[in-house]
Formats: C-alpha cells, structure tokens, sequence
C-alpha cells in the first residue's frame, strides 16, 4: 500500500483515508451495486434512489441532496462570489461558472463580438452578450446584473430575490417562488409515492403461489 505520511487525529480518520490508497469500498448500494469508501457517501447516493433532499434553502425552500449543494445555491440570495478571475477580477458563485468564464478569455477568434472584441466559450453566450449592443431593449436585473431578452424572463427571474411564492404544493403546501422548483419538488412526492407502493406489492412465495410451486403460476381450473 502507498503510504502519504499524512496524519490524522483518530485512528477511524486514517482508516478511511487508507482506502485511497487501496482502492477498498465496503459500503455497497442495494440499489445500483455502486461501491463507496466511506459510509457518507453511500448516504448521499442512496438520495439518488429515494428522492431525499433534507437540505433546503430557507428563501426560496428549494431543497438539497447535499450541504455543500444548498450553501452554493444560497450564495445567489447573498450575492456571495467566493472565485475570482485572476485576468480581469470578475467574480461568480461557483469554481464551475469560473472555469467556464476562464475559457473566454482563450477562446477562439470566431466567438468574438465584433463591437467590443470580447470573447466568448461558444456562439450562444456570444448571442446572449450581444444583446448589450442592439437597438432593441433588453431587460437586466437590478439585483444580479442578468441580462435577458424577455421580460416575462426577468419577472420569472426576479421572484429569487424577492419573498413572493406563488407555486404551492398540493401534497404537502409548501411554496415555491418559480414552478420549476415546484416541479423539482413534486418530484420528491412521486418517488417516496413509488417506493410506498412497490414495497406494498411485494408478497410472500405462498402469496403469489398458492399451490407451492416457486416460479410456477397456478394453473385455473374450470
């Protein structure tokens, strides 16, 4: 085995950190046969099978499967931007929407607008930046500085910066300040729904055999 001479406090500590080194996942999902090292990820994967989503954010009551998930959501109510750009010192919420950003500033020539020389990952979030230069309007966040061409888009936009929820669960009454949330959220309902009755189907050998014979339907008669 690979040896890191990191130190650990606990000796559970450094047993989970050896399986790094040795590949070793005893925590097995009944569900995939997905194999994990440590028993917090077989966790958090099984709410991939059952719809849990404990984590929800208290403005918008959108809900997540995991912490980290809902601390990188709540930073759009904050306007937190933990990661910087090191070229120009823009600022986003997600070391993903950073990466995606660094790319412009290497993109290719065919992606750049021709009014401002900006460049852009790919033709689309060039389109989206040349609606700055057109005649026509374009509608912009007070809040976050988004930039769409729609105002029904914007309004739809806006209700994450404001305490309105008009999208109310008919199961379970909560609310929503977009119907995709509410979406998201149905969703929850219709698998813990799902498990409830499959598990209510499921019956003893004898139950689904009445005459004994594993494997073998019984045969009607007349």
């Amino acid at each position: 085995m690979q040896r890191c001479n990191k130190g650990f406090a606990q000796r559970t500590a450094l047993r989970n950190h050896q399986r790094i080194h040795s590949g070793e996942k005893p925590y097995k999902c009944t569900y995939c046969d997905r194999c994990f090292a440590q028993s917090g990820g077989l966790t958090v994967h099984l709410r991939t099978h059952s719809g849990e989503k404990p984590y929800e954010c208290e403005q918008c009551l959108k809900a997540f499967a995991q912490k980290c998930d809902l601390q990188t959501h709540q930073r759009i109510h904050t306007g937190e931007k933990p990661f910087k750009c090191e070229q120009c010192k823009k600022g986003f919420t997600q070391k993903s929407q950073l990466k995606m950003h660094q790319r412009t500033h290497m993109a290719k020539k065919s992606n750049e607008c021709k009014q401002c020389g900006m460049c852009f990952v790919n033709k689309y979030a060039l389109k989206s930046h040349q609606l700055i230069h057109k005649d026509e309007d374009f509608y912009t966040c007070s809040q976050c500085d988004r930039i769409f061409a729609r105002k029904c888009n914007l309004r739809a936009h806006q209700q994450i910066h404001t305490d309105k929820k008009p999208y109310i669960c008919k199961q379970c009454d909560k609310r929503f300040a977009r119907k995709s949330y509410l979406t998201v959220h149905e969703r929850v309902h219709a698998a813990k729904n799902l498990m409830g009755a499959s598990s209510a189907t499921k019956s003893s050998p004898s139950e689904q055999n009445p005459e004994g014979c594993p494997g073998i339907a019984p045969i009607e008669r007349n």
